[in-house]
């Protein structure tokens, strides 16, 4: 069950393309009467917990899950410029780093595929 605090920042998370640190989740949080630090974080853990959000760990960032299966394995392209993220889910990179992996007998423990970049209203147009 997902407390008062946690609900709003879903919301905040969910209302918004873009990725929001803790701090940024904490300053949007103070009109609501939450002053500390460690309310926002056990709000994260539970909210990741229940893969609401994700914790984009390239720019220690949060975003809301903008899919419905539980346990996916996302991927994310992250601007440098305006924050903003997509999820991607595509199962071709996934079995491309798998068949890699096995070619190197390498055992993989965790998998972050976060790509950093300009998104298309950012980028200049003759840089594509």
């Amino acid at each position: 069950m997902l407390s008062v605090h946690g609900k709003e920042i879903l919301a905040l998370l969910a209302s918004n393309s873009e990725y929001f640190t803790a701090y940024e989740i904490l300053a949007h949080m103070k009109d609501r009467g939450v002053k500390a630090a460690p309310t926002v974080y056990r709000a994260l853990e539970k909210l990741l917990e229940l893969h609401h959000i994700h914790r984009l760990e390239s720019v220690n960032g949060y975003v809301a899950c903008r899919q419905n299966n539980e346990g996916h394995l996302p991927q994310f392209t992250i601007c440098k410029e305006c924050k903003t993220v997509s999820e991607l889910c595509d199962s071709n990179i996934l079995n491309s780093i798998d068949y890699l992996l096995k070619e190197k007998h390498f055992h993989m423990e965790k998998e972050i595929v976060e790509l950093q970049g300009l998104c298309g209203s950012c980028c200049p147009s003759d840089s594509h």
